[in-house]
This record gives structure tokens, C-alpha cells and sequence, in this order.
């Protein structure tokens, strides 16, 4: 009895793992829709074939960082500015719970492309990113972001 509930006890942390990768890659498997699924199949699909096609092409890995970057800074501002898209969204679905949740699928599809355009450009620029991209950019983007972030 004791194997068995010990069993019982390891699979479930297990689901739960995996459900919490999931969760952590955009996707929230407890307000799974059909057209979630089908976008977030999508996006899988997209970033696999963008991984394995083109794994030695800087300048796609760049491009792609850089879309996916400002849709999803862009969303969020647009969003969470003090007459954004939030009461847009409540007022499309009926009620604060339903606007939520499609605030959230759409976050959730624009932060996986985020996050796996920033493993695609790490993959793609082999620690050679100061070399395609001009330092001094680089370092003037990081101030600007920075103090975006701290004053917004």
C-alpha cells in the first residue's frame, strides 16, 4: 500500500511538473480553448520549423526577436496604459472574467514567441551577437528600455 501511494504521490508531481513548464512557456492548460490550442499548436509549429530550418541564419534570429520583442511590449503598453485595450476587452466579452482570459490567451501566444525568440537568437548567434550587432546599439537599446521601464 505504501509503493502504491508513493507511486501515486511521484506521477502526480510529475503532471504537475509538466503542467507548470507548459504553464511557464505561455500556455495555460486549465483555460484551454480550442482556438488556444489550435494558436498555441501553431506557434509550436512555427518555432520548430524557424528552429530547424534556418539554426545558422543571424539575421532571422534577429528579425524574429526583434517582431516578436515589440508585439509583445506593444501589447502589454497598449494594454495596461490608463485607457488601453482592457476595458476593450471587457466590453467585447460581457464581463472582467471572460475579458481576462482572452487578455491572458494572447499574452500567453505573444510571450511564447518572445521567450522562444530569445532561445532562437541565442541559438542562432553561437555567442557571436557583439559581432552582428553593433555594441554601442546594444548598449544605447538597454538604457532605453531600462529607463522605459522605470518610468512607465
Amino acid at each position: 500500500m505504501i509503493f502504491r501511494t508513493r507511486v501515486i504521490k511521484i506521477s502526480t508531481d510529475f503532471f504537475n511538473y509538466c503542467l507548470l513548464l507548459i504553464s511557464m512557456a505561455g500556455f495555460v492548460p486549465k483555460h484551454a480553448t480550442l482556438p488556444r490550442v489550435i494558436a498555441i499548436t501553431i506557434s509550436i509549429t512555427f518555432s520548430y520549423l524557424l528552429a530547424f530550418n534556418y539554426q545558422d541564419n543571424n539575421t532571422i534570429g534577429v528579425i524574429y526577436f526583434l517582431v516578436s520583442e515589440v508585439l509583445y511590449l506593444g501589447f502589454i503598453f497598449l494594454v495596461l496604459s490608463e485607457h488601453g485595450y482592457r476595458h476593450w476587452f471587457i466590453k467585447r466579452w460581457g464581463n472582467q472574467e471572460e475579458g481576462y482570459l482572452s487578455f491572458e490567451a494572447v499574452l500567453g501566444i505573444l510571450f511564447f514567441h518572445n521567450t522562444a525568440s530569445l532561445g532562437f537568437i541565442a541559438a542562432t548567434t553561437h555567442g557571436s551577437l557583439f559581432n552582428f550587432v553593433d555594441r554601442e546599439i546594444l548598449q544605447i537599446i538597454l538604457i532605453v528600455m531600462i529607463l522605459a521601464g522605470f518610468f512607465y
